[in-house]
């Protein structure tokens, strides 16, 4: 318990930090939703984001199920509050070297209005966990979607 406390403690330097850039208009074009595509009656163009998250670092997993689960109600949580999606994942890559190294890893999916302030806050919090957690990076993917509600 005493490392989930040193680690929100952390993460609170982090996010305050980062969290100066959320609202300021800076969005590049790599954080824009993608140009929509005519969706059928019905449903609206909304944007898929979808972040990628390691939980190792130099072949030993830094990140617990627990301060996943602390990170998620404490960090990503209060930027999307209506609603999110985690899935689990298990991620591999070659080394320089040859090697083939694999992690568990998270997947958060985000769907958003296209003029939403979605990509300020994803920003924040990928950068948040690269800080907290000592990741190298967070791979974000964006897609368009044509959501409807039941």
């Amino acid at each position: 318990m005493p490392r989930i406390a040193a680690l929100l403690a952390a993460l609170a330097v982090v996010l305050a930090a980062a969290c100066s850039d959320i609202g300021n208009g800076e969005a590049t074009s790599d954080t824009q939703a993608p140009t929509p595509t005519v969706c059928p009656q019905g449903t609206e163009h909304w944007a898929e984001y979808r972040l990628y998250f390691g939980r190792d670092r130099d072949g030993v997993e830094v990140v617990s199920d627990r301060e996943w689960a602390v990170f998620i109600q404490d960090v990503v949580t209060p930027h999307f509050p209506d609603g999110l999606t985690v899935l689990d994942g298990q991620g591999q890559w070659q080394t320089i070297g040859g090697a083939i190294e694999g992690e568990r890893s998270k997947v958060l999916v985000i769907l958003a209005p296209l003029d939403s302030e979605a990509p300020a806050k994803l920003a924040v919090i990928a950068n948040g966990y690269k800080g907290l957690f000592g990741q190298e990076s967070v791979i974000q993917t964006i897609d368009s979607a044509c959501t409807s509600f039941y």
